[in-house]
């Protein structure tokens, strides 16, 4: 133990922590580390140690002999793959031993996550031991306190999509004993999440400029539809129910029928062919996947009176076909600006990964209570992937062996475990996030069926529509927007010609980049020519960034796996101005030929 004071060593801890995380300083100077109920105890060696106790007795944090060595050993167990990761996340700080064995041997550019859900255990630590060191090192990311959702959002903050891959959890058995539910709740959410984050980077970079080129062909519909903006709040405090394709809609069906004309219903596209074999038209059907499998859904249903609502880069198809009146909406803002600058603001809708994320926050738009769940499974109930009539319905003993490896059991809709995957578990956690921070609006889930939704009232669903469906019949029609305005088809072109225009200019200044990138590559170049070309390529860079953003962000979906490569390249390459060179060659010239593509799609998208 410390020949220092504990106010000392606090002291000169939280000094040190001042300069690379001063919030979280400023909050352990102020807790008074009274809520601790982690005992302190001095080991066999005179080595600090933490003892805590649980329903099974006492047990040791840190080994009472000597915990350096059980840290080096747990690394050497766990982590033998450590110079390979970019990020180590580390679940309990305990009193440092094992970050302190693991920045030991972290090289410059890797880092390293701390979880430590009580802060109390963390000024403790910082009363008990010299880590000045520790706490001063640039490498260290903190996330302290119990709100998984912040702590998520803070190592997905440091895990890029450079980085996706390169990381680990080192979980003690100790510190995953004392923080039991706490530890679980978080492997099982970071893995759920990292694992759709990792397939939605291949799809993003796969799919980023097919999801371009779709809103850019869906000009010619969106530019003449309203938007979601238009519907804000014109369902208030109505009852809406929001149909899913789970399996379990297929019990709901007749009960649904009975009420389809004293209810709002809108369904995901997934499950209108269920309800359409039913004899249930939905009042507004959404959709959002660009891939071409999701006009299967759709091919041969003809509106029965039902509206669109599509993500603006839905599967053309989807969108050319539908015979009835079209609602779009974006899911990123800085998209939905892009196409503001070409046809007005149509609005953001915020998705977790799923269609049903998507329908229920229109719902949240529309500013409907209650909301009424239906089909949202976020499981396979009965072993089934969906409800009756949908195309892609299967038992998930036919799943291939990859579409299996991540399934895993979770609490069910009344108590019993049900099977989902990381994907569902992904969706779920969206809804129990957004819900959570909901006032006013009430949720009810009305599945009967799959995974439960914590903080959502379970209800049947007869008695939620013997609740809330009135006698009459409702009026759809009330919640068109009739004021809405269309952009001209001459405004659109003269919008798109405009953004050629940003394009052109941009390949002018990459067309500059790529020649003073080449001039650097030349071998003899005296120092103070050396210094003009890189001040040249740094304007290159400035006047790049100084576009218009809009056009920037037209430009980044073309490029999403060209920018990838090129940047992974950078930050790998260790040599000196000439190897940086022509990573900057290459990426000006992908961006050369993106401007080309971009603009070709603007002219395609031009109406006649």
């Amino acid at each position: 133990m410390s020949n220092l004071s504990a106010s000392a060593l606090l002291e000169q801890n939280l000094r040190a922590l001042k300069n690379t995380n001063p919030e979280l300083a400023a909050s352990l100077a102020i807790d008074d580390g009274q809520g601790c109920l982690l005992r302190l105890e001095e080991g066999r060696r005179g080595q600090a140690t933490l003892k805590a106790v649980d329903q099974q007795g006492e047990f040791y944090l840190h080994s009472p002999y000597d915990p350096v060595r059980e840290s080096e050993q747990l690394i050497e167990r766990d982590l033998p793959e450590l110079q390979e990761l970019d990020v180590v996340i580390i679940l309990g700080f305990g009193l440092g031993y094992l970050p302190e064995a693991v920045l030991a041997r972290l090289q410059p550019e890797q880092r390293l996550v701390i979880v430590e859900p009580d802060p109390c255990v963390l000024r403790l630590a910082a009363a008990t031991r010299p880590m000045a060191e520790l706490f001063a090192d640039e490498r260290l990311i903190w996330s302290v306190g119990t709100d998984i959702e912040t702590t998520l959002g803070r190592i997905i903050a440091q895990l890029d999509r450079h980085t996706l891959s390169g990381w680990k959890v080192l979980l003690p058995p100790a510190i995953a004993r004392c923080y039991l539910d706490f530890s679980r709740d978080f492997v099982l959410q970071l893995g759920s999440m990292m694992n759709t984050l990792q397939a939605r980077m291949a799809t993003g970079m796969i799919a980023s400029e097919l999801i371009m080129r779709n809103a850019l062909s869906n000009l010619r519909y969106s530019h003449a539809s309203p938007g979601v903006n238009d519907f804000r709040g014109r369902w208030q405090n109505r009852p809406v129910v929001l149909v899913s394709a789970g399996p379990s809609l297929d019990k709901q069906l007749p009960l649904l029928r009975q009420y389809r004309q004293r209810i709002l219903i809108i369904a995901v596209g997934q499950a209108w062919r269920s309800l359409r074999a039913a004899g249930i038209e939905p009042h507004i059907v959404v959709t959002v996947d660009p891939h071409p499998a999701n006009y299967n859904h759709f091919e041969g249903l003809r509106s029965e009176g039902a509206w669109l609502l599509a993500d603006g880069s839905t599967n053309t198809d989807v969108v050319s076909h539908f015979d009835g009146k079209r609602i779009f909406a974006y899911p990123l803002e800085e998209v939905e600006k892009l196409f503001a600058e070409l046809q007005g603001a149509r609005g953001c809708l915020p998705s977790g990964g799923s269609v049903a994320n998507t329908a229920f926050s229109f719902a949240l738009m529309l500013k409907a209570s209650p909301i009424i769940l239906v089909g949202q499974d976020l499981a396979f109930t009965g072993g089934l992937t969906h409800a009756k009539e949908n195309v892609y319905r299967q038992s998930i003993d036919d799943l291939p062996p990859e579409r299996r490896h991540n399934m895993r059991e979770v609490p069910g809709y009344d108590g019993s475990p049900v099977i989902t995957n990381s994907q569902m578990d992904v969706y779920r956690f969206w809804f129990e996030r957004v819900i959570a921070q909901l006032g006013g609006v009430q949720v009810i889930n009305a599945t009967e069926g799959g995974a439960r939704i914590a903080g959502v009232n379970q209800q049947r669903l007869a008695d939620a529509l013997s609740t809330y469906c009135g006698d009459e019949l409702i009026a759809p029609a009330e919640l068109w927007p009739d004021d809405f305005s269309a952009v001209s088809e001459s405004d659109l072109n003269k919008a798109l010609k405009g953004m050629m225009a940003r394009l052109r200019d941009l390949e002018k200044v990459c067309l500059e980049g790529v020649a003073v990138s080449r001039r650097l590559q030349k071998a003899g170049l005296d120092k103070a020519d050396l210094k003009r070309q890189i001040r040249k390529l740094n304007t290159v860079e400035k006047d790049y960034l100084a576009c218009k953003e809009s056009a920037r962000v037209l430009l980044n979906a073309f490029l999403a796996k060209e920018t990838y490569c090129a940047t992974h390249i950078s930050e790998k390459t260790e040599g000196g101005v000439q190897q940086h060179a022509r990573v900057a060659e290459a990426m000006y010239s992908h961006i050369i030929a993106a401007c080309k593509r971009a603009s070709m799609y603007l002219r395609d998208a031009q109406l006649a």
